[in-house]
């Protein structure tokens, strides 16, 4: 687990990106840039920890934000270690389910769309890169809790504009599940 002053350091930071003085954000942005830069796995590792388990309400509304942009290309997951990708998927899912905010969870939901994306783009399918989510959304989407299933149901929404061609793919799987609903 990342260092507790390291991460503490990086929350002023983000803290500095909501700044409404524009000073204090372009100061923010730069060094934000900076972490991106040097080390995008340890700056995926904070967001998600902020994302999933933060106890401010401001980060955890604006972390989503800062990760889907970390994530929004091929190109940039492929700066990503295993070990951050791999957290993105246990997690994120996990802290989508956890939620009780349902900004936070749109927004979650728009992180993991962007993943499925991102792996779409890249060589390899997202049925190999993460053969989970497709099960993942058909269990939200059909559980019993409406505030889940309303989750569930802007994910699928989400992944079909991201990527289409994956539900196209799944899509016997999804339908055949929803229509039990």
């Amino acid at each position: 687990m990342a260092n507790q002053q390291a991460m503490e350091e990086f929350s002023k930071v983000v803290r500095g990106l909501m700044n409404q003085d524009n000073e204090t954000r372009k100061q923010a942005e730069k060094i934000y840039d900076n972490y991106v830069k040097s080390n995008p796995s340890l700056v995926s590792q904070f967001l998600l920890s902020f994302t999933c388990q933060g106890n401010d309400d401001a980060l955890k509304v604006f972390c989503p934000v800062l990760l889907r942009k970390l994530v929004s290309t091929k190109e940039s997951m492929a700066l990503l270690d295993a070990t951050a990708l791999l957290a993105l998927q246990n997690q994120l899912p996990l802290a989508l389910k956890n939620e009780t905010n349902s900004s936070v969870r749109r927004k979650i939901c728009h992180v993991i769309a962007n993943i499925a994306s991102s792996y779409e783009q890249s060589n390899a399918s997202l049925e190999q890169k993460w053969p989970q989510l497709l099960q993942i959304i058909v269990e939200l989407a059909s559980t019993n809790n409406s505030s889940m299933r309303e989750s569930g149901l802007y994910l699928l929404a989400q992944v079909g504009e991201y990527a289409p061609e994956y539900l196209q793919r799944g899509k016997q799987h999804v339908f055949g599940t929803l229509s039990n609903i």
